[in-house]
């Protein structure tokens, strides 16, 4: 965080009003004298207007990070963000990046240019769907503190309820994991800003659940039965939302299946060379009295594994 004695010698109004004053008559006499071409012109120019910013910005470890001697000029303090300052201070105060007229794919190419080397990645960010639905500055605030980590505007806990207002109904219909009465913070599971996982996850799943639970991870009273796994159809047919809350389908259903479950619609029709291929797959949930409904003979593998025994 930056003192504000250290900010005053970079940027109070006062204490620079003369040279300022000076600098800006001669940015004035420039600017008659030739076309207007942006120029960085630096942070202290800029509070000689905007001052009610500085004792704000002071306050946060963003202007700490931004003002620092080690950045290239144009990527410093306030023109950073908002663009060459030149022709605006001399001539056109309209020419400016107003944020308030930034859409937001714009905007976050302009946070990424110190935050991709952060860990962010800009492939992920505009590959998911956050970046279609809000912008940066929807979650964040900039110039200004909120009292919260990383400058957010929402409670931590809350970060998706401004949006995903239906959070509450999905967890009462056993659709997404208890926040426990305040006690997870959604940042716990998802990573907003884009991951390879399914649901903006920070990682697998399994993974996930076994960091909090271990092994020891809480099952439904239906789960307790030693015969569940090969009985288990009738209980997950039509809850296919809740069980994917703790199996992913890739490497735990399909170990077994094989089959992406539920199957498609028109699957019935269409699942002769997938049967072929996977015959066991099948017989994992449906014995050979369910195929012989429509299949009278069976075709092969069934029929020898119905004499060898087969899924009863």
């Amino acid at each position: 965080m930056v003192e504000m004695k250290t900010l005053d010698r970079r940027i109070n109004p006062m204490g620079v009003a003369f040279p300022l004053a000076v600098a800006v008559g001669l940015l004035l006499a420039v600017a008659q004298a030739e076309p207007a071409r942006p120029a960085v012109v630096g942070t202290p120019i800029c509070m000689t207007c905007h001052s009610s910013f500085a004792k704000l910005w002071a306050s946060l470890r963003h202007s700490e990070a931004m003002l620092a001697d080690t950045l290239p000029a144009d990527k410093r303090g306030c023109e950073a963000c908002h663009g060459a300052g030149s022709v605006h201070v001399s001539k056109d105060r309209a020419q400016i990046t107003s944020w308030a007229k930034l859409d937001g794919e714009a905007q976050a190419k302009v946070c990424l240019q110190c935050h991709a080397k952060q860990g962010l990645s800009s492939d992920l960010w505009f590959a998911r769907g956050h970046a279609a639905v809000t912008t940066c500055t929807e979650c964040h605030e900039v110039h200004r503190s909120t009292g919260r980590t990383k400058m957010l505007k929402p409670a931590e806990g809350q970060e998706c309820s401004p949006c995903h207002d239906d959070l509450a109904d999905q967890i009462k219909a056993k659709k997404h994991h208890t926040l426990a009465e305040g006690a997870l913070a959604c940042s716990q599971c998802h990573s907003f800003h884009g991951t390879t996982e399914k649901k903006l996850l920070n990682k697998p799943q399994g993974e996930l659940c076994a960091e909090c639970h271990g092994a020891d991870v809480p099952r439904p009273d239906s789960h307790k039965s030693k015969s569940f796994r090969l009985k288990h159809k009738a209980d997950a047919k039509g809850k296919q939302d809740e069980c994917l809350m703790c199996h992913e389908q890739e490497s735990f259903c399909n170990r077994c299946h094989s089959v992406k479950i539920p199957h498609a619609e028109n699957f019935a029709e269409k699942h002769e060379r997938e049967a072929k291929a996977k015959p066991t797959a099948c017989l994992n949930c449906h014995d050979t009295r369910f195929c012989g409904q429509c299949h009278d003979p069976l075709p092969k593998p069934f029929d020898k594994m119905t004499k060898e025994g087969g899924a009863k």
